[in-house]
């Protein structure tokens, strides 16, 4: 038997169900439900908003980081599939690393209650401070200065804005502004949410554009640090230098490890 519904309820009925995927994706990006639907792959052949990351979002695969989010601008309903975030080591440039970043930062914080990469209850402000303190060095403020920028023209948005400048304006051999806006989570518009769709290749192209790797070189294809075999004593190291790392991060420990190790007289040299 086939039952027919008036349109108002179809409109109730689509109204109703737009709010229940998007409490979902809401849910997903809190931590209270996996992030990831279905099974995972399992392949031989290994190839957002930073606020929200949870550890379940977070694994490493190949030669990346990958994120997952569950919640973005171009996808509020959560309705797209869960497709990574690849995010690569720069060991070219320590200063710009964002393995690095995170290696520092597990090893100076702890793990406590909370499973947010960035816990706290209002991370922006936290990082809008920081960079105020930041700007306001007088190194910082003389080199302001002398480029002519006001202190005030630079504010949270401009990192974002200028990964995405850079990568689709920074050389001649940029990724596409197709792989640049899926991976700011900005909607294409019109017909083009449909017919233009992430593709693993794109977003890596754009993930190791905006880890500062110099496209016309073959050191843009560069591998992370990495250790080659993982034994008693390397654990040892990953529970003494990440103390209460949860087990699902045991992998991207790893790597974060390594790259502590490969830069270690860049540490070194900086912190005296």
């Amino acid at each position: 038997m086939v039952l027919k519904f008036r349109q108002s309820w179809r409109k109730l009925c689509k109204k109703y169900f737009k709010g229940l995927r998007r409490e979902r994706a809401t849910a997903a990006a809190r931590g209270e439900v996996r992030a990831k639907t279905g099974k995972d792959p399992l392949s031989f052949d290994l190839s957002a908003n930073a606020f929200g990351i949870h550890h379940g979002h977070m694994e490493w695969s190949g030669d990346a980081l990958c994120i997952y989010f569950a919640h973005k601008k171009n996808d509020q309903e959560g309705s797209r599939p869960r497709d990574p975030r690849h995010i690569y080591a720069n060991p070219l440039n320590p200063v710009i690393c964002p393995v690095l970043a995170i290696g520092m930062f597990w090893a100076t914080s702890s793990f406590g209650g909370s499973d947010l990469l960035f816990p706290g209850s209002n991370q922006y402000e936290r990082f809008r401070k920081c960079l105020h303190r930041l700007l306001e060095r007088d190194g910082s403020k003389d080199e302001l200065r002398r480029r002519g920028v006001n202190q005030d023209d630079l504010g949270t948005h401009s990192t974002r804005k200028g990964a995405a400048t850079y990568c689709t304006s920074g050389s001649t051999s940029c990724p596409s502004s197709t792989a640049v806006h899926l991976r700011a989570g900005w909607s294409l518009g019109g017909v083009q949410n449909t017919y233009l769709r992430y593709e693993a290749a794109g977003d890596m192209h754009v993930g190791r554009t905006v880890s500062g790797l110099p496209p016309g070189s073959q050191n843009f294809a560069v591998l992370p640090p990495h250790i080659v075999k993982r034994d008693a004593v390397v654990e040892q190291a990953i529970e003494c230098v990440f103390p209460g790392l949860p087990s699902q991060l045991s992998y991207v420990g790893e790597f974060c490890l390594a790259t502590l190790v490969y830069h270690a007289p860049y540490l070194q040299k900086t912190s005296q």
